[in-house]
């Protein structure tokens, strides 16, 4: 059908089509999240930005912003200025409409697959990235970074959407003026977003480098590509320098474990017993010495191999500076997986391509041969190892919706108590620090976005913990903010004639009404 079509109909129902099927697949893996509410862990950031009001009001913008990292250079072992910066902007415009924000996450999600399939289509066709792309979706890192509100994963996945989208157009060569400006555009920008919402996405901006490099080759250097990559050069660098100098200080990094060379330097070891670190760097070879043999012999694919021999060697470097960022603890099947858990993958179809590039030189039978293969080997693997995945998403996605109601509730309903009995003081009791730490703080600042007014305390009960662990680290913040208390809670009382008690775990010495 689409033969007898119009170039330009034929490319929007193409596009229409695909934006279809990405939207379906969105839907049936975390659809039940439109219903979802408030979870406890990193929404209550949210409330604590809004306050009681029900948006953030924009003249509030940059006081929040200053109470945040970004105004605290290396003094903090994360440094991620854009990451708030898009916090307060969600928290200006949805407010406390979970739906608002959950639904923000499906729609940028289906723009970034969508763009994601553009892309690769380009180079293998639109049924192999298609199937691509639903191979993609079925890592676990989705849950995270979709069906939570806190995780600057999300950020990542539609900035890295645009930077891509940016780089392909500009390194493929833009064929009007306004095409160039857009994607000038969008490798600006989410490059910026890449590069301020996750520390280890500093990285690309060493793609901007090179793509500067090559539109100097080819004369497509512009003073706004050249502005642009100055600014994720400088913009990486700031990051690094802030988490530098907070690491020195402290001697660890944000996980509480050594940063020093010698404790870095003996993840080496680990480093070359990863399977897929193994297979990435046999696929680097491999495409390093067809490369050198090309060079050697001055065929004409020298350019084409030159550019999957950059991609190879970054893809090499990246899962290297994952695996000794995260301390070996990696991957971790959650959201810190994104976006090198694609290396492997990314690392194929290099492969693939080069493969591609040679099959000129097979015939055009053989070339057949090979490709229907791939689609076949393709399509068997994503059907056997897809629907599970793709299946287990829409189960958290319930689970998700089910437990954020509940918690939502309760929540509301401890406010409703609290809000007949404003003078009665609040006591939270906790004897597991590890667990509780941050359902302290959560409860806290719900109960304020609900309008609670009481007097809240913390009531903690130590346990022996291993000296210098973030345990027992966690353990003296809380006993410090019981016995002294802060801006958010009030110093425990020796005594209360009447009060409310919150129970985390542990007994309270306290005869307080249950809530």
């Amino acid at each position: 059908m689409t033969a007898i079509l119009s170039p330009m109909r034929r490319y929007w129902v193409i596009l229409t089509t695909q934006l279809l099927i990405v939207s379906a697949l969105i839907a049936y893996c975390f659809g039940p999240i439109w219903a979802a509410q408030w979870g406890f862990i990193d929404d209550h950031n949210i409330f604590l930005v809004i306050g009681k009001g029900h948006r953030l009001h924009p003249s509030r913008f940059l006081e929040q912003l200053k109470a945040t990292e970004v105004f605290r250079f290396g003094e903090y072992p994360r440094y991620r200025p854009t990451y708030y910066v898009f916090q307060l902007l969600e928290s200006m415009m949805w407010g406390k409409n979970p739906q608002l924000w959950y639904g923000f996450r499906l729609c940028s999600t289906i723009g970034s697959l969508l763009v994601l399939w553009r892309i690769l289509q380009k180079y293998f066709g639109i049924v192999v990235s298609g199937l691509l792309v639903v191979y993609f979706l079925s890592f676990r890192f989705w849950d995270d970074a979709v069906l939570r509100l806190g995780p600057g994963e999300f950020y990542a996945i539609f900035g890295l959407a645009m930077f891509a989208w940016g780089v392909d157009n500009l390194f493929r060569g833009g064929a009007t003026a306004c095409r160039s400006v857009l994607s000038l555009s969008t490798f600006f920008i989410g490059g910026l977003v890449c590069i301020g919402v996750k520390e280890n996405l500093v990285l690309i901006s060493g793609i901007s480098v090179w793509l500067l490099i090559y539109a100097f080759q080819h004369g497509r250097a512009s003073r706004t590509l050249i502005a642009a990559t100055i600014a994720h050069v400088v913009y990486s660098a700031i990051v690094v320098v802030s988490i530098f100098l907070a690491t020195r200080a402290s001697g660890q990094d944000i996980y509480s474990r050594d940063v020093s060379f010698k404790a870095r330097s003996m993840l080496l070891h680990s480093l070359l017993t990863q399977g897929d670190f193994i297979l990435v760097a046999l696929i680097t070879v491999a495409i390093w010495g067809v490369f050198i043999g090309a060079w050697i012999g001055q065929r004409r694919l020298k350019g084409s191999l030159g550019l999957l021999s950059i991609s190879a060697g970054f893809c090499l470097a990246f899962y290297g500076a994952n695996f000794v960022f995260y301390n070996g603890k990696w991957p971790t099947g959650m959201r810190y997986d994104y976006p090198a858990i694609f290396i492997k993958s990314i690392a194929l179809m290099l492969l693939v391509r080069l493969l591609q590039l040679q099959w000129p030189t097979f015939g055009s039978f053989t070339t057949l041969r090979i490709r229907y293969i791939i689609v076949a080997i393709l399509l068997l693997y994503v059907s056997i190892s897809t629907p599970a995945a793709l299946g287990l998403h829409r189960i958290v996605a319930q689970g998700n919706k089910v437990m954020t109601g509940e918690m939502t509730g309760r929540i509301a309903q401890i406010a409703r108590r609290l809000r007949a009995h404003p003078s009665h003081p609040v006591v939270i009791t906790s004897s597991n620090i590890s667990a509780d730490y941050e359902f302290i703080f959560s409860y806290q600042r719900f109960l304020r976005g609900y309008g609670v007014s009481n007097p809240i305390s913390v009531e903690c009960t130590a346990v022996p913990q291993a000296p210098g662990s973030s345990g027992e680290k966690l353990q003296q913040e809380i006993i410090a903010i019981s016995k002294n208390g802060n801006e958010n809670f009030l110093p425990l009382a020796p005594e209360y004639p009447t009060c409310f008690l919150l129970k985390l775990s542990g007994e309270s010495r306290f005869a307080c009404k249950v809530l």
